[in-house]
C-alpha cells in the first residue's frame, strides 16, 4: 500500500482537495517506477478512480495498468478511497490524502495538475478552480470577517449547559443556532446531527431519553435473473448505519458509517522477502515521510544475530540481508563484525538451490566505464582475467564490481612479495609481472582484457548492459560433468527416466524442466523437443514461455561433429512460394539481404526454425521496436520521433517500406546464409530434395583466422593433449 501525503501552508482556507466526482473525474499525475528492473517511465502518468481498466491474463481489473519497456512487466495501481480534504493546522504538517494498492510499480514522484477546491476558514466561500502547478495560490475571500462565528459558539455553550436543568431553553437555543447556520448556509456536519435533534432542537443525550441502535453493514446482493429481463447485479448500502431516537419528540436521526477495512490475511511469500536494496532503503527511509520518522519502527531490513568469533572466541554480531539482483536472482548477503577483537568478514550465498546448468560469463573490458560492472561470485565460481594468465580458484562469495574484484586480488599477491623477494627469486618477479600488468589495467592502460566467471552451480553473474555489442558479454549455459556433480554433491547414479538405453534424448519427445524467466525473474517452464529435420539433420527446439509478464522465446540448437569447411547458402526469392520455404538460421549463421540493406550478425536473433516469411517478419519487428522505441505505445500517425532527423526518418521509412513489400511477396530479393558451421538450412523445392533447386547456389569455403578464433576452433585440441596435462601438472606443482 502507498499513501499520498501533502504538505501546504494554508493561510485563511481549509479543506484542500482534488475536485473529484463521477460528473468530472481528476487525473492523478505521477512518474511511474518499476519495482523489478527499477526503470522511470520517461513520461508523467495520469490516474482516475473512476476509470477500470482489465489485466492481462484475467486477473482482475485496476485504475491504472502499465507494462514497463524494460523487463515487460505488466503493474497495477488501484485508488482505495475518495480523497481527505487536506485541513488547514498551524503549523502546517503532512497529511494522507489519498491510498493506492500497488502491485509491482510505485509512485516517484506527484505532480498537482488539475482542478483542486478550497473552504474559506472564517466563512463559507467555496474556491473552484484553484490551480497548484506553479507551486502556490492567491484570492480575496469577500465573506471572511461576515459569518456570526461568536454567536454560533455563545449559542452552543449555553445551549448544552442548560441542556438538563431547563430542556426547553436549550432547544430553543439550538433551533436559533441551526437557523442562523442556514441563513449563512453554513453546512451541518454529521457530528452535529447526531448530538442535536433537528426537529425539536433537543440535544440527545444517550441513556437519558434517547437511545442508539446499530443497523447492520448491507452487503451487494449476488446476480439475479428476472423472468421478463436478463441477468442483472443490484448494489446496496454498503455501510452500517447509526440511528439516534430522540428522547423528546422521537425523531429519529440516521447518520451513515463508513465501511470498515476488510480483515486480511496475508500469507507470507518467499519473493516478498528477498526486495531489491532499493526497496529495503525505503522502508528504512520512505521518501514521503517529512517529519523525519521511518513511519515503521517494526520493519527491520538487516536482521542481526549474535555469534562467536572465530579470531578471538567472544561474541561477535552477524548482520544478515536478504535482496535480489536486478535480471540475476535472489541472494543473502552477510557480514559479520567483532567489537573486541576488530576482526571482519563478508561474504554471499544464493538464496536458492544450484542451477540445473552451469553457467559461464564472459566480459570484455574496452573503457573505464566497464569496471562498474556488478559481479556476484559465489563460493563454487572460478574467475579468470585471460590476458593476465591469472585465475582466482573456487572460495568466498562476493558481491563486488570488476574493479573491486582486480584490486582485491592484486592487493592479496603483493602482500607476500618481500618475502618471496628473500626466499624465491624467481617466483618472485614472475608475480611483480603480473602485479605491474594488473595495475596498468586498473590505470585504464590495458584495454582491451578479458574477464571470465565459470561456475558449476550456476549461481554466479556478470551485470549485462543494454548497450554492449556483439562479443562485448557473454553467457553461455554448460552441462556439468559428473565430477562437478560429486563435487557440488549433486551425483546420482539412478537412470534418467525419458532417455533411450544411451541416454541420448527420444526424437519427437516433450521434455520440460524449470527455468527462471529472464524478464521477471519469476519461475517459468522451458520445454524441449529433438526434430529430425528432412535431409538435413537432428536439431532441438527449445521454448521458454512466462505467465507472469508474457515473455516467450524459441531457440534452435544444432549439434554434431564441426565440420571442415562453412557454407553459404544463396535464396533467389521470385514468388510468394518461396516466403513458405522452411529455413533454419544457426546462432552461428549471418544473414545478408542486399536488395533490402539488410545485414544481421551472427548471434542477433539467436536461433531459429521457421519460414522466410517468419524470420523476415521477427527482424522487420525487433528493428522497428528498436528504432521507434521512445514511441511506441502511440498510433503510426502519432509518432513524432524527435530523436531522428529527418534525413534517418526518411531512410529508415524507405527501408521499412522495401521490407513490408518484400514480406507481402511484392518485391524479389535474395537470402545470404553464410555459417561458418555450416549448420544453417534452406528447404529445396527440386525434386531430389536432397539437392538444390534452380534458384539456390551453395557453396563451401575455407573458414577465414577471425572466424576459427571466434568459434574457439583454434584453441581446440582434440589428439595429444594428455601429454599437455601432465605438463601443467608438473609446472603447478614445482610452482
Amino acid at each position: 500500500m502507498y499513501a499520498l501525503t501533502l504538505k501546504a501552508e494554508l493561510e485563511g482556507v481549509t479543506n484542500l482537495r482534488p475536485k473529484d466526482t463521477q460528473e468530472q473525474y481528476f487525473f492523478y499525475t505521477f512518474k511511474v517506477q518499476c519495482t523489478s528492473c527499477r526503470e522511470t517511465h520517461p513520461n508523467p502518468i495520469a490516474v482516475s478512480r473512476f476509470e477500470i481498466n482489465e489485466m492481462s491474463g484475467s486477473r482482475g481489473e485496476a485504475n491504472f495498468v502499465w507494462r514497463c519497456k524494460n523487463c515487460k512487466r505488466e503493474s497495477s495501481a488501484t485508488i482505495k478511497d475518495a480523497p481527505i480534504p487536506y485541513q488547514q493546522t498551524e503549523p502546517a504538517k503532512p497529511q494522507k490524502i489519498l491510498e493506492f494498492d500497488c502491485r509491482g510499480l510505485e509512485f516517484t514522484e506527484f505532480i498537482p495538475e488539475g482542478e483542486w477546491l478550497v473552504d474559506g476558514l472564517e466563512s463559507t466561500t467555496k474556491f473552484e478552480g484553484v490551480e497548484l502547478t506553479e507551486g502556490e495560490w492567491f484570492d480575496y475571500d469577500e465573506k471572511a470577517g461576515e459569518e456570526p462565528t461568536a454567536t454560533l459558539q455563545f449559542l452552543t455553550d449555553a445551549g448544552h449547559l442548560l441542556a438538563t436543568t431547563a430542556p426547553e431553553t436549550s432547544a430553543y437555543l439550538m433551533n436559533r443556532r441551526s437557523d442562523l447556520m442556514f441563513e449563512h448556509e453554513m453546512p451541518l456536519s454529521d457530528k452535529q446531527r447526531q448530538h442535536v435533534c433537528s426537529c425539536c432542537g433537543s440535544i440527545m443525550l444517550l441513556g437519558k431519553g434517547s437511545h442508539l441502535q446499530v443497523k447492520a453493514e448491507k452487503r451487494a446482493s449476488k446476480n439475479s435473473r428476472s423472468s421478463r429481463g436478463p441477468k442483472t447485479r443490484r448494489k446496496l448500502s454498503s455501510g452500517p448505519t447509526k440511528v439516534i431516537a430522540c428522547g423528546r419528540c422521537g425523531s429519529r436521526t440516521e447518520v451513515k458509517l463508513p465501511t470498515p477495512n476488510p480483515i486480511l490475511r496475508r500469507r507470507l511469500k518467499m519473493s516478498e522477502l528477498f526486495n531489491p536494496i532499493g526497496e529495503k532503503v525505503e522502508k528504512v527511509a520512505p521518501a514521503a515521510v517529512v517529519d523525519g520518522t521511518n513511519g515503521n519502527d517494526d520493519e527491520k531490513v538487516v536482521n542481526e544475530i549474535e555469534s562467536l568469533c572465530m579470531n578471538c572466541e567472544e561474541n561477535g554480531m552477524t548482520r544478515i540481508l536478504l535482496t535480489k539482483i536486478p535480471f540475476f536472482r535472489e541472494i543473502i548477503i552477510m557480514s559479520f563484525s567483532c567489537d573486541k577483537c576488530g576482526f571482519h568478514n563478508n561474504e554471499v550465498q544464493p538464496a536458492g538451490t544450484f542451477q540445473l546448468k552451469g553457467a559461464h560469463y564472459e566480459l570484455r573490458l574496452t573503457a573505464m566505464p566497464d569496471f562498474e560492472r556488478q559481479i556476484v561470485k559465489s563460493d563454487t565460481a572460478t574467475i579468470k582475467f585471460i590476458e593476465l594468465d591469472l585465475e582466482v580458484p573456487a572460495g568466498k562469495g562476493q558481491l563486488t564490481n570488476v574493479e573491486g574484484l582486480l584490486t582485491t586480488v592484486i592487493d592479496d599477491l603483493a602482500f607476500s612479495q618481500d618475502t618471496r623477494k628473500e626466499q624465491t627469486p624467481e617466483l618472485y618477479a614472475k608475480i611483480e609481472e603480473v602485479i605491474a600488468k594488473g595495475r596498468k589495467m586498473l590505470a585504464g592502460e590495458a584495454f582491451p582484457f578479458r574477464l571470465s566467471v565459470d561456475d558449476p552451480a550456476g549461481n554466479s553473474f556478470i551485470a549485462p548492459d543494454m548497450r554492449d555489442s556483439v562479443g562485448k558479454w557473454e553467457k553461455r549455459e554448460f552441462l556439468r560433468t559428473p565430477e562437478q556433480n560429486a563435487a557440488l554433491g549433486l551425483t546420482d547414479t539412478a537412470p534418467t527416466a525419458d532417455l533411450d538405453d544411451q541416454g541420448n534424448l527420444v526424437p519427437d519427445q516433450i521434455y520440460q524442466f524449470p527455468a527462471s524467466c529472464p524478464g521477471c525473474m519469476h519461475p517459468c517452464t522451458t520445454n524441449m523437443k529433438m526434430v529430425d529435420i528432412p535431409h538435413f539433420r537432428q536439431v532441438v527446439i527449445m521454448n521458454t514461455s512466462c505467465d507472469d509478464c508474457g515473455y516467450k522465446s524459441n531457440d534452435v540448437k544444432t549439434g554434431g561433429e564441426v565440420p571442415e569447411k562453412g557454407r553459404k547458402v544463396t535464396l533467389r526469392v521470385k514468388t510468394p512460394e518461396d516466403l513458405a520455404r522452411d529455413i533454419l538460421k544457426s546462432e552461428s549463421c549471418a544473414l545478408e539481404c542486399p536488395e533490402l540493406n539488410l545485414s544481421v550478425n551472427p548471434g542477433t536473433l539467436g536461433g531459429r526454425f521457421t519460414t522466410v516469411e517468419g524470420l523476415l517478419t521477427q527482424v522487420r519487428d525487433d528493428l522497428h521496436n528498436q528504432i521507434f522505441e521512445a514511441d511506441a505505445d502511440e498510433e503510426a500517425t502519432a509518432r513524432k520521433n524527435d530523436s531522428l532527423s529527418t534525413s534517418e526518418k526518411t531512410r529508415w521509412d524507405e527501408f521499412f517500406t522495401n521490407l513490408n513489400a518484400a514480406v507481402k511477396g511484392e518485391k524479389e530479393f535474395t537470402i545470404v546464409l553464410t555459417d561458418p558451421l555450416a549448420s544453417s538450412y534452406v528447404q529445396s523445392l527440386a525434386d531430389d530434395p536432397t539437392q538444390p533447386d534452380e534458384q539456390m547456389t551453395i557453396v563451401e569455403y575455407d573458414r577465414t583466422d577471425e572466424e576459427e578464433e571466434e568459434l574457439g576452433l583454434k584453441d581446440m585440441k582434440t589428439e595429444g593433449y594428455e601429454n599437455d596435462a601432465e605438463t601443467t601438472e608438473k609446472t603447478e606443482k614445482s610452482a
